[in-house]
């Protein structure tokens, strides 16, 4: 600003306040332009809010330093990663490859029945070398004919050969330099295919078959009528109709509809509940929608890219979340966290949209297998000391929802060649189907290890490490539970004779009360007792219905008053507005011919002044005048001179009152615009309130 006002100096006379306040900007702004192309840019992407805090409603969640992350869609660069030994997560390691890690790496994915291609990464890495020492070389050789060039010039000698070989050498390197950059592309993608390693304790295995049972918990039902799948079961309660989610959407939809509907809530609800308030997780609503770096850091991309939906926004790709796992495990990408907020557990309930493009004829009828279905789902960041006792009671988290329901299961290990691209170490949860006579996955709970770690770049400050290190984090996640799956097991193990459904005690306060879910045609007179306890009887429920229609008469009458009395405000308001506009207007037009009448006469008066003083030397300063030469004028040039000062002044006094009329219109207008602004935001929230019944 004092630059601005060191170049501008004050407005001269005539000139309005906001024309110089906008020429006083644009300095600025060209000095501050200037400045920032002098300055390293560098240096600005360091800054980063240390201590940065993340909170919930539950408190404070976590608190993390930056380290440099950047906030542009990039993808991550993964050609520096280093196949090592252990997991293989660990192959994400920017210290270089050998032979000897790049065989061990390739027996410890074998057990996961994944081939890496080492001779076709030492290839790769082979020529990656080859073109950098090119490179290397060239640009060595640029440089030293380029000095050259100096000291031919001081001496007179023709450089014209030379600057022509080093035109030939810089488009040399250019080309090294492509091809080293079409190398990492082709290792990079390479490398992101690389899946994560099994744990030493995961069992060996080809597929499903080979998974380990650890333990079966709960009674198998038994019916003396005959079994009905959750399809029919769901159709005679009315709440069920995949006609209905063909027509609206396609295969593999469903609608849901009426008590079935409640119930499918009533689980999501229960089951978060739990979570939250026994199990100690933080609830997180999170997006829907998300970028590729975030399906990319939890490993559904590149490799799983068609078992996504996809949508397309601004020339970006975006994804309907597959689980919730994403978004939750995303919010520590680029975090470096604090070991006292380690372990941070977060859950979350969202509807999951998978194509199912690998399972076409698998599960066609019900439930089991939805384009579109809701899960709750808990994710937890931890220290890696404590992942495997982590991941024990996180299954042991989805068990309890399967217990306090009543729902038989098994617990199944799986092994090497059924676990997850992500996945170290995997318990599914496996509950009693009747229908189906079996058992089938209703969670799967997963430690990660480093690996979507790694991808992410989540670390967190070490107590023990090395001072100024970070270490990685390791992610654990798992379903808690799948909200229509374990839909279908309740209406499959708690269903009766006539078709009802009774409702596990723990439901049932979700439920208002409800014990039986009972078909529309067939209510039993149990049923119609239950439900008139509930509702109370006919003559208050009329009773309450004439109350809420008066009360609702009532409130629209006294709305529709208070719009029409807010409408005769505005209109009188703004007359009041138009009045003191023409006034204003009127006044301002007057002053301002005034104005310019009296400094026309006010030139014309010293041009006459001048013409009338004979004498060659006149220097004219504000209200100082001085004659050199004859006197013989000098009494008629001092009263022409207090006249024009007189006049000068009363000039200035006018030009200053048509300003200020001008500002007040100014003022009034942007009073108007602001009342009418605040109006629009009233009448928003009140429609709001009103919608909400407050």
């Amino acid at each position: 600003g004092r630059i601005a006002t060191t170049l501008l100096g004050t407005h001269p006379l005539g000139t309005s306040r906001s024309m110089h306040q906008r020429l006083m900007r644009i300095v600025l702004a060209a000095v501050l332009v200037g400045v920032a192309a002098a300055a390293d840019m560098s240096s600005f992407s360091r800054l980063r809010a240390p201590g940065m805090a993340f909170a919930s409603s539950a408190g404070k969640l976590f608190t993390s330093t930056r380290a440099g992350a950047s906030f542009r869609c990039e993808t991550r660069q993964m050609s520096n990663l280093l196949l090592a030994k252990g997991s293989i997560s660990t192959l994400f390691q920017a210290k270089g490859r050998t032979d000897e890690a790049l065989l061990e790496a390739a027996a410890t994915l074998s057990r996961k029945k994944y081939v890496l291609d080492v001779s076709g990464i030492g290839a790769i890495e082979a020529q990656r070398k080859s073109w950098q020492k090119q490179a290397s070389e060239l640009l060595e050789e640029r440089n030293s004919k380029s000095k050259n060039i100096g000291m031919m010039k001081s001496k007179g000698e023709d450089i014209s050969a030379v600057l022509a070989e080093v035109d030939g050498l810089k488009a040399k390197v250019q080309e090294a330099e492509g091809k080293m950059k079409e190398i990492d592309e082709q290792l990079e993608a390479m490398l992101m295919s690389v899946p994560n390693g099994p744990h030493s304790s995961s069992p060996d295995g080809a597929g499903e078959e080979d998974n380990v049972e650890v333990a079966r918990v709960g009674v198998i039902p038994t019916f003396d009528f005959k079994v009905k799948d959750h399809v029919d079961i769901g159709a005679g309660l009315a709440g069920m109709d995949f006609g209905l989610g063909s027509k609206i959407s396609g295969s593999r939809f469903v609608a849901l509809q009426g008590q079935v509907a409640r119930m499918h809530r009533a689980l999501a609800q229960f089951m978060l509940d739990t979570h939250t308030t026994k199990h100690g997780y933080i609830e997180a609503n999170v997006p829907l929608v998300v970028n590729e770096e975030s399906l990319t850091g939890t490993g559904q991309l590149p490799k799983f890219k068609e078992d996504l939906f996809m949508t397309r926004h601004q020339d970006r790709d975006f994804y309907l979340v597959p689980t919730a796992e994403v978004p939750l495990t995303n919010i520590v990408r680029d975090e470096i966290l604090m070991e006292e907020d380690l372990p941070l557990k977060l859950a979350a309930h969202t509807p999951c949209f998978r194509s199912e493009a690998g399972s076409y004829g698998r599960d066609t009828r019900g439930l089991i297998r939805q384009h579109q279905f809701e899960k709750v789902e808990m994710v937890q960041i931890v220290n890696p000391k404590t992942s495997y006792e982590a991941l024990e009671e996180l299954t042991g988290h989805a068990e309890h929802i399967l217990q306090a329901l009543g729902l038989p299961y098994r617990k199944m290990e799986l092994c090497t060649g059924d676990l997850g691209f992500s996945a170290a170490k995997t318990y599914d949860l496996e509950v009693w189907l009747p229908a189906q006579d079996t058992y089938r996955e209703i969670s799967s709970c997963s430690n990660c290890e480093d690996f979507q770690a790694r991808r992410l770049k989540a670390r967190f400050k070490s107590t023990e490490a090395k001072k100024g290190t970070n270490e990685l984090v390791h992610t654990l996640n798992g379903s808690g539970l799948a909200v229509g799956r374990t839909l279908v097991a309740v209406l499959e193990n708690y269903q009766q004779a006539d078709g009802s459904v009774a409702i596990p005690t723990v439901l049932q306060s979700y439920m208002g009360g409800l014990e039986v879910l009972t078909p529309p045609e067939a209510k039993g007179k149990k049923a119609k007792k239950q439900e008139e306890e509930l509702s109370g009887s006919a003559v208050m429920k009329k009773r309450h219905e004439i109350e809420e229609q008066a009360v609702y008469k009532a409130s629209a009458e006294t709305e529709r008053l208070r719009v029409q009395v807010r409408v005769d405000q505005r209109e009188l308001r703004q007359a009041n507005i138009n009045v003191i506009r023409d006034v204003r207007k009127k006044q301002g037009a007057a002053l301002h011919a005034l104005a310019l009448s009296r400094a026309q006469t006010y030139c014309q008066n010293l041009s006459c002044f001048i013409q009338t003083v004979a004498q060659p030397a006149i220097f004219w300063k504000p209200k100082v005048i001085k004659i050199t030469g004859g006197g013989t004028h000098s009494k008629m040039i001092g009263e022409t001179r207090d006249k024009m000062d007189a006049q000068h002044e009363e000039v200035k006094a006018l030009l200053g009152a048509w300003r200020v009329a001008e500002l007040e219109e100014e003022a009034a207008r942007d009073a108007e615009i602001e009342q009418r602004r605040i109006e629009s935001l009233t009448r928003a929230a009140e429609y709001r309130m009103r919608d909400q019944g407050m």
